[in-house]
């Protein structure tokens, strides 16, 4: 039997890496070259290392093997990509855990279109993950995705509209606002407070 060029690149990945060495460059040259001919196996293959090797991902190897190779796919078929995290528990937690990868407007944007279509368990799954990452300013977060929300009402309204946000996106809103502190937990809540009693018109 003679291997054909994706499974030789498949079993190459596969056995490349250990907990040893776990080289990041090689590793994302590795899945692009597997991407170039199947997109769905090689998201297989990112899915099974960013399992076994959870335990050691962090700092620089985190944002390779994750963020980078997030980008890869991304470049590839945003679309799917976007979709696939949103509904993969272990690619949720690497991105929104362990790497800034909610800088990615994309990515912000995919979040806050969840909020605003009512899709409140998942995006509140994605909130709480961003509450206990470690890499990113997590109120600074809060208040793009609030602000990037709020863009997002200002686009379908004309002048004269009075801009009024619903009560259950503003208690969700405020579960995770009243969890941080500082200027940016009373400034969120009172424009939270603003939007819902129509204080806000173009």
């Amino acid at each position: 039997m003679i291997l054909d060029n994706k499974s030789y690149i498949l079993f190459n990945c596969l056995t490349e890496f250990d907990e040893n060495n776990l080289n990041d460059a090689s590793f994302v040259r590795v899945i692009k070259k597997l991407n170039q001919v199947d997109f769905n196996l090689s998201l297989e293959v990112w899915e099974f290392f960013l399992t076994k090797y959870a335990k050691v991902l962090s700092g620089k190897l985190a944002n390779s093997l994750v963020k980078d190779v997030y980008l890869l796919f991304k470049e590839k078929n945003a679309q799917k990509i976007n979709r696939e995290i949103f509904e993969n528990k272990i690619f949720l937690q690497a991105l929104f855990l362990q790497t800034d990868s909610i800088n990615d407007k994309e990515i912000l944007l995919y979040l806050v279109n969840l909020i605003k279509a009512s899709k409140f368990e998942p995006a509140g799954e994605i909130l709480k993950l961003l509450s206990k990452n470690q890499t990113i300013d997590y109120p600074e977060v809060l208040k793009q995705i609030f602000e990037t929300y709020f863009h997002l009402l200002l686009q379908n309204a004309k002048e004269g509209d009075i801009i009024i946000m619903n009560k259950k996106t503003a208690f969700f809103f405020l579960q995770f606002i009243s969890k941080i502190k500082g200027e940016k937990k009373a400034l969120l809540s009172q424009r939270v407070n603003e939007l819902v009693q129509g204080q806000i018109w173009i």
